[in-house]
C-alpha cells in the first residue's frame, strides 16, 4: 500500500506509522475538534467528504456557528418552494420523515445562531413616544 490510504474498521490504513499516528487523533473527539477549529469553512467541508473518520467532527465545526438562519432552511426540501423574501420559503407540501432525519442532523450541531429582528419593537408606531 505504498502511496494510497485505505480506510479499514475506524482506522486509517498508509504505509507509514507516522500516518496512522497522525490520523489516530482523529478517533478522539475533543482532540479532532481542536484541530478542526483552526480550520476555515472551505476547509472543514473538504475534510468532511474526505475521509470518513474526519466526517463527524469537521461537520460539528462547520455547523457550529451560524451568522443566519439560511443554511438550515436550504436543508429543507427544493421541491415546491415559494420563495417569500430572501431568506423565507414557504413550503407546498409536507415534510416527510427523510426531510426530518436530514434537518435535525444538521441542525443538532448548532451551538450558535445569529439571528437579527425583523423589526425593533421600540420603533413601533403603536408604542406612544414622548412629548
Amino acid at each position: 500500500m505504498t502511496g494510497q490510504s485505505e480506510y479499514q474498521g475506524g482506522q486509517i490504513h498508509h504505509g507509514g506509522e507516522l500516518f496512522e499516528k497522525a490520523a489516530s487523533v482523529f478517533s478522539i473527539p475533543e482532540l479532532a475538534s481542536m484541530v478542526f477549529a483552526f480550520a476555515d469553512q472551505a476547509t472543514l467541508a473538504a475534510c468532511a467528504v474526505v475521509c470518513p473518520l474526519w466526517k463527524e467532527p469537521a461537520l460539528d465545526e462547520l455547523w457550529k456557528h451560524l451568522d443566519s438562519v439560511l443554511p438550515l432552511t436550504e436543508l429543507l426540501p427544493d421541491v415546491g418552494t415559494l420563495s417569500l423574501s430572501e431568506e423565507v420559503d414557504d413550503l407546498v407540501r409536507l415534510m416527510r420523515s427523510v426531510d426530518w432525519t436530514k434537518f435535525r442532523s444538521y441542525a443538532q450541531r448548532v451551538r450558535n445562531l445569529n439571528v437579527e429582528p425583523s423589526y425593533d419593537p421600540y420603533e413601533s408606531s403603536f408604542i406612544p413616544r414622548g412629548p
